[in-house]
C-alpha cells in the first residue's frame, strides 16, 4: 500500500472517530441540559409557594386597601348627600313660621303633645314657644280649653337644627317635659328615617324603622326627695 493510501486510511479513521465522539459529547450536552431543565422546574415548583405567599399578600394588601379607601370615599360622598338633604329640608322648616298655614301646624303640634303627655285636666300644663308664638299659641289653648301657662322661650336648642317653631309641653310639677318643636321632629326624622331617606336619594330599599312619639323628644327629671 502506498503512503498516500496509508495517510488516508488514517485520517478516514481519524474523521470517524471525531465524529463519533462528537456525537457522544452531543448525547451527554443533551442529557444534561434535560437533567438541568428538569432539576430547575422542580427548584421552581418547591419554591414557588415560598416566593408567591408574599406577593399574594401583598396583593390582597393592596386590593383590600383600595376597596377601604374607596368605601370611605363612598361612605363620606352619602354621608354628605344626607346632610344637605336635611339642611335643605331644615331650610324649608325654618321658614314655615312665616306661612300661613303655621296657625295649623303649632296647633297639630299641640294637641300631639298634649296627648302624648297623657294630659289630665286637673294637673295643668306649661307650653313654652318662640316670643313671637305667645299669642297665636295662648288663643290655641284658649280655642281647646287648656289650662295651660303659656311661656316664652327658643324652641331649636339643642335639638341640632336651627328651625324655630312647634311646642314645648311640661307637666305642671315640671317632672315631664316634651319638646314637639320643628328641630326636634326633623331630627328624629334624621334618625327614624336615615334608611329611608338614602333610599330616595341612592335607590335603596330602605330598612323597617320603628316610629316614635310623633316625632318629639321626651325629657323626664326625677322627682326630688322629700
Amino acid at each position: 500500500m502506498s503512503l498516500d493510501k496509508i495517510l488516508q486510511a488514517l485520517e478516514a479513521e481519524a474523521a470517524a472517530e471525531i465524529a463519533e465522539i462528537a456525537r457522544a459529547a452531543e448525547a451527554e450536552i443533551a442529557q444534561v441540559r434535560a437533567e438541568a431543565a428538569a432539576k430547575a422546574i422542580a427548584a421552581q415548583q418547591q419554591h414557588r409557594p415560598a416566593i408567591e405567599a408574599p406577593l399574594q399578600a401583598e396583593r390582597a394588601r393592596i386590593i383590600n386597601q383600595a376597596r377601604q379607601e374607596a368605601l370611605r370615599i363612598v361612605m363620606g360622598t352619602r354621608e354628605e348627600l344626607l346632610r344637605a338633604a336635611l339642611e335643605a329640608a331644615a331650610a324649608r322648616l325654618a321658614v314655615l313660621p312665616d306661612s300661613e298655614t303655621y296657625g295649623r301646624v303649632l296647633a297639630e303640634l299641640t294637641d300631639e303633645a298634649v296627648a302624648a303627655l297623657g294630659y289630665a285636666p286637673a294637673a295643668g300644663l306649661r307650653l313654652r314657644v318662640e316670643s313671637r308664638d305667645r299669642p297665636l299659641l295662648a288663643r290655641i289653648a284658649q280655642q281647646r280649653g287648656l289650662p295651660a301657662t303659656v311661656e316664652e322661650g327658643a324652641t331649636a336648642d339643642g335639638a341640632g337644627w336651627n328651625c324655630p317653631g312647634g311646642v314645648v309641653v311640661t307637666s305642671a310639677d315640671g317632672r315631664i317635659s316634651l319638646a314637639n318643636t320643628l328641630s326636634a321632629r326633623l331630627q328624629r326624622a334624621a334618625i327614624l328615617y336615615r334608611s329611608e331617606i338614602a333610599g330616595m336619594l341612592f335607590g335603596e330599599t330602605p330598612r323597617h324603622h320603628v316610629p316614635g312619639t310623633c316625632g318629639s323628644a321626651w325629657h323626664v327629671r326625677p322627682m326630688s326627695k322629700r
